[in-house]
């Protein structure tokens, strides 16, 4: 589990992030 401080934008257009670390994101 990486913590990138990135917008949610670029996490959901991660696909190696996944549902989890948006949750977190969010």
């Amino acid at each position: 589990m990486r913590r990138r401080k990135a917008p949610v934008r670029e996490v959901l257009g991660d696909p190696v992030y996944g549902n989890k670390v948006v949750t977190k994101f969010i």
